[in-house]
């Protein structure tokens, strides 16, 4: 006698496996013949199937098989016809290597820099020696759901959470903002600050109707020329200060940047 999985049975599974979807009105037929296992699982097929639709990736439809063959004691064949996936697919082992170290790195990195993105955390984790290109952090970024909320209401301050030092001594912390204002013809413009948080001197004034990441590394640049280099830089996570032009000068210059 063929085995009957009722309608209940299926929101059973669907609950083990936390991917339970609405419309399994419909029974399935396990250790029966062919004909009849495929005249059960006919109506699952396309848009409206109730497992293969919600289990989504392969990896949760190789739990779904071994979850099927556990639970009702079937074969693996039967299991992968009923639930519509390749054996093949279930038999898969992953040959990717252990990717722990780089893991933590892009946690830790969205930890503390939690404003920054998948392109920019890979600059990150790239200046700590890992060579790794931007589809693999891609990856591990949306595996571990470390993807930026979009910001919602009043701007609130994002920074990084590492402590700031406070300097006892000339040319050790650096404070860069923008100033802004408009000529008599309405054209606006910006003037780039530069301070040394110790004496409050104004290291860089320079003004311009645009300003980018390029030029502010210039200008930090001759500034470093001139009074030597700092061991942190300070500013907010505007566009132009936390761009890839001011991230790769961090990353050759390995100064300290606190948001």
């Amino acid at each position: 006698m063929a085995r009957m999985i009722g309608a209940g049975l299926i929101f059973s599974l669907c609950a083990d496996l936390e991917m339970c979807t609405q419309g399994a009105s419909t029974c399935l037929r396990l250790r029966a013949c062919s004909k009849t296992d495929a005249k059960n699982v006919a109506p699952f097929s396309g848009s409206q199937m109730v497992l293969a639709s919600a289990l989504g990736k392969h990896g949760r439809k190789r739990k779904a098989v071994v979850h099927l063959m556990e639970a009702h004691q079937v074969s693996q064949r039967r299991a992968c016809k009923v639930l519509q996936i390749d054996r093949s697919s279930a038999r898969y082992l992953s040959l990717r290597g252990d990717d722990a170290e780089l893991r933590d790195a892009i946690k830790r990195v969205s930890r503390e820099r939690r404003r920054f993105g998948c392109r920019r955390v890979q600059v990150m984790v790239t200046r700590e020696g890992f060579a790794v290109n931007h589809k693999k952090v891609r990856r591990i970024y949306i595996e571990e759901t470390l993807q930026v909320p979009h910001r919602g209401g009043r701007k609130r301050a994002l920074g990084t959470r590492k402590p700031m030092v406070v300097p006892d001594g000339p040319n050790q912390r650096w404070s860069l903002n923008f100033v802004s204002d408009a000529l008599a013809d309405a054209r606006r413009f910006r003037i780039l600050a530069v301070v040394d948080d110790f004496n409050r001197e104004d290291l860089v004034l320079v003004a311009d109707t645009s300003l980018s990441g390029q030029p502010v590394a210039r200008e930090l640049d001759r500034s470093i020329s001139e009074r030597g280099m700092p061991k942190t830089i300070v500013s907010d996570n505007c566009t132009e200060f936390a761009s890839m032009a001011i991230l790769k000068w961090v990353q050759d210059t390995c100064i300290d940047w606190h948001y």
